[in-house]
């Protein structure tokens, strides 16, 4: 993807309000993604596509089937107009996201093309109601959830409590955490980003996160910085925690995929490759 387009308002204009129905623009935008992805070396490497949606979070490489009906029916994850997973460099200067140079689609345009429309979605309700074409979304965010009772914050001096599901959220709706003690507060938010930090980022065999170059490492880190976010004085502190904290948890996803037996979904079956050989040299299992 070598040449960003200057608009894809299409991603986050789903469905014709009202009746639900997917819209042709955004059926055909999806397909263009699709394509493209399917361009990138790490398509072939990975063994599938990365699903962008607003639940896989770039975190899960699924067939590109499935992709698309993840798409069909959650939408894009939000803020993802620069498809950077998928191959395309971050543009110099504002990226122009106003979607003013896409007209407003109307019930009577592209008519010769409505029942191609039709026939996609129809695959797509099929291929739901599969159990075998959707995989299971381990990380559905939970709604209406009962509040726990407040619990009081390790490490502070102050007897003041907080409650644990009651998430401060900045300007652009990332949830705020701090850094307490080796850890972060609220510590399942701040465990939940560095997780999808990981499955995201991890693209080569890796037997350590000491082994990843500083440069990648710095890579993860901005990763971890779009998903939550921290007051500007403690940047240094959460640097220090949040390294701690990822090469922890990389080594409980090795654990835990070595006990499967089987490569993570997150995984690219090269990378899963390398690491299984990695893994079995007489060097490593004296460890």
């Amino acid at each position: 993807m070598d040449q960003f387009p200057s608009n894809r308002a299409w991603m986050y204009d789903r469905n014709h309000r009202g009746r639900g129905a997917l819209k042709v623009s955004f059926v055909f935008g999806v397909e263009e993604f699709i394509t493209k992805a399917c361009e990138q070396d790490r398509y072939h490497n990975d063994g599938g596509v990365r699903c962008p949606c607003i639940k896989c979070d770039c975190t899960k490489i699924l067939e590109k089937r499935v992709v698309k009906v993840h798409l069909y029916k959650h939408g894009f994850k939000p803020n993802y107009l620069i498809w950077t997973d998928h191959g395309e460099q971050m543009p110099e200067g504002d990226l122009d996201n106003d979607g003013t140079s896409m007209g407003v689609e109307t019930d009577g345009e592209r008519n010769d093309q409505f029942m191609l429309m039709q026939d996609m979605v129809h695959d797509v309700d099929r291929c739901t109601s599969s159990s075998a074409c959707v995989a299971s979304n381990q990380s559905t965010p939970t709604t209406n959830v009962t509040p726990s009772p407040p619990i009081s914050i390790p490490g502070t001096h102050s007897s003041s409590t907080v409650n644990e599901l009651d998430v401060e959220e900045d300007s652009n709706h990332r949830p705020m955490i701090r850094p307490i003690g080796a850890g972060f507060y609220p510590s399942k938010t701040a465990s939940k980003a560095i997780t999808a930090t990981i499955k995201q980022k991890f693209d080569q065999p890796w037997l350590t996160w000491g082994a990843i170059p500083k440069r990648e490492r710095g890579l993860f880190f901005q990763c971890f910085k779009i998903k939550v976010s921290w007051r500007v004085e403690d940047e240094d502190k959460v640097l220090k925690n949040f390294r701690s904290k990822a090469s922890h948890r990389l080594l409980e996803m090795f654990r835990e995929a070595r006990k499967e037996g089987k490569k993570p979904n997150w995984m690219g079956d090269i990378v899963w490759n390398d690491l299984l050989e990695k893994w079995n040299k007489p060097t490593y299992r004296r460890k």
